[in-house]
């Protein structure tokens, strides 16, 4: 392929791989968030509670993880902390614990600024007719925040599928690359600079019809409509 033209990323011959690579994207990024917005939930009812043993892990836990850069986390888990402790656990699964591990960070933030939003009232409330704080949460108070929370995190999400991008330092196997490992790849065998482009379309299209999905829900909830559909 000659370098400088749009070839590296017209070719046909590079499409499989591409969407290979948007397919382990989608994958990292589904993976993780089913990991960080449930490990988020869990953060963020600790940070609220009134004992100092259950908040105060749970904030280092949080400062740590949003205080550090998540190429160090992967760098540090995938090179240094996993094969110091040899775990037996694949550079994939390692690329899934740390970004999952990284968005409970971010999306405890969301949970806890969505709960602090209900009126006090209402845990009050619910305590008076004996619940303890944590049933309080889970009946009365979480189902109502998960609605304001939504946008938030569908964001959060869509900023977890770019990082993905990070997970390349890794260095996964070809079959499990994500669009800018298979970028990097065409490009070291082409040495066409537009293979590039391929991953930023692929995120593209990846991320544009998420970010309308939050544009839409964001209106629906400012209307006051309980459902998201139609």
């Amino acid at each position: 392929m000659a370098g400088g033209t749009l070839w590296g990323l017209l070719d046909l011959s590079n499409v499989p791989s591409f969407i290979k690579g948007a397919q382990n994207t989608l994958i990292l990024s589904a993976a993780g968030a089913a990991l960080g917005f449930g490990l988020g939930l869990v953060l963020a009812l600790f940070t609220m509670s009134s004992r100092r043993v259950v908040r105060a892990p749970a904030r280092i836990y949080i400062n740590f993880f949003r205080g550090t850069p998540l190429i160090w986390q992967l760098s540090f888990a995938g090179i240094g902390l996993v094969p110091a402790l040899r775990l037996n656990l694949s550079m994939y699964a390692i690329a899934i614990l740390v970004l999952g591990l990284n968005l409970a960070a971010y999306s405890a933030e969301v949970y806890r600024a969505g709960i602090q939003s209900l009126e006090r009232g209402q845990i009050e409330a619910a305590r008076s007719v004996g619940l303890t704080y944590f049933q309080s949460m889970r009946f009365v108070v979480v189902p109502q925040a998960i609605r304001r929370v939504i946008p938030p995190l569908l964001n959060e999400f869509v900023i977890l599928i770019k990082d993905t991008s990070l997970v390349s330092i890794l260095g996964l196997t070809v079959a499990q690359k994500e669009l800018l490992g298979i970028s990097r790849d065409i490009y070291s065998s082409s040495f066409d600079a537009t293979a590039w482009l391929g991953a930023a379309l692929g995120y593209l299209i990846i991320t544009i019809p998420m970010i309308r999905v939050v544009t839409i829900v964001e209106r629906k909830l400012r209307s006051g409509l309980t459902s998201v559909i139609g």
